[in-house]
C-alpha cells in the first residue's frame, strides 16, 4: 500500500514539473465585471453598432439623426443617406447643428444650456464630460461605418485649392476638429463640435490663418442603416 502511495506521489511531482500551473491556464484573466457595462461589451464586440443612450433618443437632435435614414421620419432633412460616405457624413452632421452639451451625464438630448461637456458624442468615446470636438467627429464616422477612428487621421498644412466638402479640418493650430459642409470659390463653412459649447457651421474666408491643417478621408461605399437602436 505504501509502494503505491509513494508512486502516485511520484506521479503528480513530476506532472507538475512537465506542466507548471501556467501551461493550463485558460487565458488572459478577464476584466472586472463591473467595469463590463452592456454598452462597453457592445461597442467592444462590434465598434460600428454603438447603442444610444435613452436621454439622447428623446431629444430632436436623435429625430433628426434618424429622419437622414428613414423616409417616412424626414421631416427635418430633404434627403436621405444615399450610400456615398462623404456625401452621407455632411448630411448626418448638418443634422447635429445647435446640439448643445448638458451638465452631467443623464442630460444629453441636445437642448440642454448645460457646460460641463456631457454630450452624446463623448459618451460613446467613453469620455464624457471632456473636451468634446473631436469626439463629435469620431461618432460622424461611426455612424457611416468608416474603419478607422477619424480622431487619429494625419493631417497635411491646409491647402485651399484640394481641400473639399467632408474633409476634416484642424482649427486654430489644433485647438479642434471641424468636418467640411460647404465650399465656394473663396469661402469653406465648418461644422465643429464645442465651439461656444455647441456643435456650429461657421463660414470663413480659404485665407483665414485659423485654418490649419486638413485631412481628406479616404471615403467610400457602404450600406446606409440605422445603426442606432434602443438599449
Amino acid at each position: 500500500m505504501k509502494k503505491r502511495i509513494i508512486s502516485f506521489i511520484l506521479c503528480v511531482v513530476m506532472c507538475c514539473a512537465i506542466f507548471p500551473a501556467s501551461a493550463f491556464a485558460a487565458g488572459p484573466e478577464p476584466k472586472h465585471e463591473e467595469n463590463l457595462t452592456p454598452e462597453l461589451l457592445e461597442a467592444l464586440s462590434n465598434p460600428v453598432m454603438p447603442i444610444a443612450a435613452t436621454n439622447y433618443e428623446t431629444g430632436n437632435y436623435y429625430r433628426q439623426f434618424k429622419s437622414c435614414f428613414t423616409t417616412g421620419l424626414n421631416t427635418y432633412n430633404y434627403e436621405t443617406c444615399t450610400g456615398d460616405q462623404r456625401h452621407d457624413i455632411v448630411l448626418i452632421a448638418r443634422s447635429q447643428i445647435g446640439y448643445h452639451e448638458g451638465s452631467n451625464s443623464n442630460d444629453l438630448t441636445g437642448s440642454s444650456s448645460g457646460t460641463a461637456n456631457y454630450t452624446e458624442y463623448g459618451r460613446m468615446a467613453r469620455n464624457n464630460g471632456a473636451a468634446w470636438g473631436g469626439y463629435f467627429i469620431y461618432w460622424l464616422g461611426l455612424q457611416v461605418g468608416y474603419s478607422q477612428n477619424l480622431m487619429w487621421l494625419s493631417t497635411v498644412t491646409f491647402d485651399k485649392t484640394k481641400v473639399k466638402v467632408g474633409d476634416l479640418v484642424l482649427m486654430r493650430n489644433g485647438e479642434n476638429l471641424g468636418i467640411v459642409i460647404e465650399k465656394t470659390s473663396s469661402t469653406i463653412t465648418i461644422l465643429e463640435g464645442n465651439y461656444s459649447d455647441k456643435v456650429v457651421a461657421t463660414t470663413y474666408y480659404l485665407t483665414d490663418s485659423r485654418l490649419s491643417k486638413y485631412v481628406s478621408p479616404s471615403y467610400g461605399s457602404w450600406n446606409p442603416r440605422l445603426i442606432y437602436y434602443s438599449a
